[in-house]
């Protein structure tokens, strides 16, 4: 397993992608990389399998966004002053 945020990196070292939930996490996503090796991350396959996944991670965390917070949430936005 490894473990990264780097889309493009992940498309081109791995055997499959798979994007986690941010809440109770669990698989939001799985997606095989059926592409011959070597892959160069600057290689029209990788940069389509990247943007695919880049579009589900950003649908996952509109999903994400629209969710309540439970009561009693401590949590705050990075940017909230």
């Amino acid at each position: 397993m490894f473990v990264t945020h780097n889309v493009r990196e992940a498309a081109r070292l791995g055997d499959r992608i798979v994007l986690l939930t941010s809440r109770s996490v669990r698989v939001a996503a799985v997606c095989p990389i059926d592409l011959p090796r070597p892959r160069r991350i600057s290689s029209a396959e990788i940069t389509d399998l990247a943007a695919m996944v880049a579009d589900e991670l950003r649908s996952e965390m509109r999903r994400h966004a629209r969710q309540p917070r439970p009561s009693g949430s401590r949590h705050t936005s990075r940017h909230a002053r």
